[in-house]
């Protein structure tokens, strides 16, 4: 029974002693180190990850066991502040079960988010091919998590009894002087950071110091890559930053965003703003986003999809300064009705360009070209207004137009031509020809003071006797004719 027992216990201890060598592991050269580290690892499984880092590696396991095996790569941190993540794209995940004699190549990322250096020790953890849970020693995780390279940041609509924040609440909007976006590997000794990301997971971080003026703050947004992801909205993100005088946002991803609203509304000191890099796709409301920019003098949309954007009323309005404006890949085809002022204000646009630019949805074009003062030509041929019931002050005040070519546009219900070409004091021509006044209601003054020279064309004798029930000789007092010069009473 002695021999039985001694014989029993002999084979345990093999098992035991075979189990040691049960597999390699060893982490080889980083697939992608970050701009200030680089690493070599070979047959070594501990990593010195320096504050605000990261450093991603390929883990390798090999099975020298005759039989497969379930494994897990796991993980100790001397500060306990890091975090490793697999990659989705990794060619084996982190966890599985490996065959006899096989290799397993795990790509992962070691993260250390806070001001302290750390050591990471990685070891591969096996268990039973049948079995239950791979037997974790105590003070090891298991690595379970993906690799998210910047989680979004949360929504910026901070307002404190009347004043509006910038994310946390000693930072006043009015008061913040620029705002840069960087790398963890920026962010300087003794910072005092606040996590503003979505998941409070500490992949965004802010800090701020002194303005050059007392009382003022110079802002600083930072994740691993120097990329921001933003969440579903940027309502108002920079609503009220007033004194704000450049801002560089080619660091954004925004293919989430369905909300810009307001996004830079009021920030009345920006000269140039390039949103050439924004994904606009998704975005489904951009009223108001740039209302109020009125010393932006540069503004390139050459990009933006607004297929999606139901709302859109005042988008630019007051911008004061900006000359030029390329808007012709704007479908509008989501906007059904009215989307009021859409051009409004740009009182020192000299060039508007509308070449494939869409309105086949608008029900109103109420004050879309208002102010407009410094332009002298537009090209409305991409129009379609057989829908429009409302141009209430459409042109008002675009003082510089010479003539306007709506030889194009149908209007059999608009209803509203109140101010219409009000103020427009230097309108020589009016194309009308297949404009249709049997709907319109509402007239007033719509040609108040435009000038006695101004000509008129409209389509026949018909139009003719329509447009002068409403616009007697007091009400426009120029020259109105039909297409084919008809003699009309």
């Amino acid at each position: 029974m002695k021999k039985k027992i001694v014989f029993i216990s002999i084979i345990i201890a093999i098992i035991a002693i075979a189990s040691v060598f049960l597999y390699n592991t060893y982490a080889t050269d980083p697939v992608s180190p970050n701009d200030s580290y680089s690493i070599t690892l070979t047959g070594d499984t501990t990593v010195s990850v320096p504050r605000y880092s990261y450093k991603d590696i390929i883990y390798q396991i090999k099975n020298t066991n005759n039989g497969t095996v379930k494994y897990g790569v796991g993980y100790t941190s001397t500060t306990g502040n890091s975090v490793v993540k697999v990659f989705t794209d990794s060619t084996d995940p982190a966890t599985g079960t490996i065959e006899a004699n096989a290799y397993k190549y795990i790509k992962i990322r070691i993260e250390n988010r806070t001001t302290t250096a750390d050591t990471v020790s990685l070891s591969t953890i096996l268990g039973y091919e049948n079995g239950g849970d791979l037997p974790t020693p105590s003070g090891t995780t298991i690595v379970t998590l993906p690799v998210v390279e910047d989680n979004p940041i949360v929504d910026n609509s901070l307002v404190s009894n009347g004043i509006q924040y910038f994310y946390i609440n000693t930072l006043p909007r009015t008061n913040i002087e620029s705002i840069e976006y960087k790398k963890f590997s920026d962010i300087p000794d003794g910072a005092t950071t606040t996590d503003i990301s979505k998941n409070k997971d500490g992949s965004v971080l802010l800090w701020y110091t002194d303005g050059e003026t007392s009382g003022n703050y110079k802002v600083y947004i930072a994740s691993f890559s120097g990329k921001i992801v933003a969440d579903t909205s940027m309502e108002q993100m920079f609503n009220g930053c007033s004194i704000l005088t450049t801002l560089d946002l080619s660091s954004f991803d925004t293919s989430n965003v369905v909300n810009m609203s307001r996004m830079f509304r009021s920030c009345s000191l920006l000269e140039e703003l390039d949103v050439s890099s924004f994904n606009t796709s998704s975005v489904t409301n951009m009223s108001y986003m740039f209302d109020g920019c009125s010393s932006l003098k540069k503004l390139d949309l050459s990009n933006f999809d607004n297929s999606k954007a139901s709302s859109f009323n005042y988008f630019l309005s007051g911008c004061t300064s900006l000359e030029y404006l390329d808007v012709s890949n704007f479908s509008n085809k989501s906007i059904q009705g009215a989307s009021p002022g859409y051009f409004e204000g740009l009182s020192n646009l000299k060039t508007l360009v509308l070449t494939n630019f869409k309105t086949d949805t608008l029900t109103s074009m109420r004050r879309m070209f208002y102010g407009c003062s410094s332009l002298t030509s537009l090209d409305l041929s991409s129009f379609n207004t057989s829908k429009v019931t409302d141009m209430a002050s459409m042109f008002y005040g675009c003082s510089g137009l010479i003539s306007l070519n709506l030889s194009n546009f149908e209007t059999p219900v608009l209803t509203n031509a109140t101010l219409t070409f009000n103020n427009c004091t230097s309108l020589t021509s009016i194309d009308l020809r297949k404009a249709d006044f049997s709907s319109v209601s509402s007239k007033s003054d719509a040609f108040k003071n435009v000038p006695n020279t101004c000509e008129v064309i409209v389509k026949d004798c018909e139009q003719y006797s329509k447009f002068r029930s409403l616009w007697n000789t007091s009400a426009f007092k120029g020259t109105l004719k039909t297409v084919n010069n008809d003699t009309c009473s």
